[in-house]
């Protein structure tokens, strides 16, 4: 991971620190899903530290959103949220 440009210039530490953020996030959006389903349905939400920070119905569009407000996607859970639950075959 070293010559990761994403993870290059992190304090040791830090990465543990952003993964447990990102599980913690990730967890909150499974929690609340129902709730999210009610206003997000086929959008994508932008989560950080368990607040949706921006939301879109085009994955481009948001990102781009994020970035002007300085805000890192590659720090955020994003994810689809579907009219139901769905089960992903792979």
């Amino acid at each position: 991971m070293s010559g990761s440009p994403v993870f290059q210039d992190l304090a040791p530490g830090a990465l543990s620190s952003l993964r447990d953020r990102f599980i913690t996030d990730l967890l909150w959006l499974e929690k609340n899903l129902g709730r999210l389903r009610k206003a997000y349905t086929g959008k994508y939400v932008a989560v950080k530290d368990r607040r949706i920070v921006g939301s879109g119905a085009d994955m481009r569009r948001l990102v781009a959103s994020l970035r002007r407000r300085r805000l890192d996607a590659n720090n955020l859970v994003i994810e689809y949220i579907p009219a139901a639950d769905c089960i992903w075959v792979l």
